[in-house]
C-alpha cells in the first residue's frame, strides 16, 4: 500500500507537497489480539505480524493523508515526535528504528550535528543492509554533503 503523505520536512524545513512524500505501509492486516502497533511515534506494525506468522504483501491501493499540512502544525508535529523519541531511546536505547527516527527528526529539527551520534550508533546495531541501515548511511551522507 503505497501512502502519500505531506507530513515530513524537506530540508529546507518547508512541508513536502504529497506527491513528494510517497512510502510503503502497512495500514491493512488482521484484527487479531497478536498483532499490535508498537514505539510511540511512527509506530511499527510489522514486528507483531511477523512474530504472528503472517506476511506483509503489496498492493496498490493509495492512501492519501492531509494530515498537518501547515509548517506550523508540522512543526508542532516535529517537536511533539522529538520529545516521544527521546523518551523511547531512553527506553530502548538501542533500538535501530528508534535510533534512526531520532536522527532524522533532529536532522528535519536543523539540528544535524546531534544526529550524527544518533545515526553511527544506528549503523552500529542495526543488521548490515537491513533497510534501517540503508536509510541511515543514506542520511548521514545528505547531513555531510549539506555541511
Amino acid at each position: 500500500m503505497h501512502q502519500r503523505s505531506p507530513t515530513q520536512f524537506l530540508w529546507g524545513g518547508e512541508p513536502a507537497h504529497a506527491a513528494d512524500q510517497v512510502a510503503r505501509q502497512v495500514r491493512l492486516f488482521r484484527n487479531d489480539p497478536r498483532i499490535r502497533w508498537e514505539s510511540r511515534v511512527f509506530e511499527q506494525i510489522r514486528p507483531s505480524i511477523r512474530r504472528a506468522g503472517g506476511v506483509v504483501e503489496q498492493t496498490e491501493i493509495v492512501i492519501e493523508h492531509s494530515g498537518y499540512v501547515t509548517t506550523d502544525n508540522m512543526r508542532g508535529r516535529l517537536e511533539r515526535n522529538l520529545r516521544l523519541l527521546e523518551l523511547q531511546n531512553a527506553e530502548h536505547p538501542d533500538d535501530p528504528h528508534t535510533l534512526f527516527s531520532l536522527a532524522d527528526s533532529l536532522s528535519a529539527s536543523s539540528r544535524a550535528n546531534e544526529a550524527i551520534p544518533h545515526l553511527d550508533r544506528c549503523l552500529a546495531v542495526s543488521p548490515l543492509n537491513s533497510q534501517v541501515w540503508l536509510r541511515a548511511q543514506e542520511l548521514r551522507s545528505r547531513i555531510r554533503e549539506a555541511k
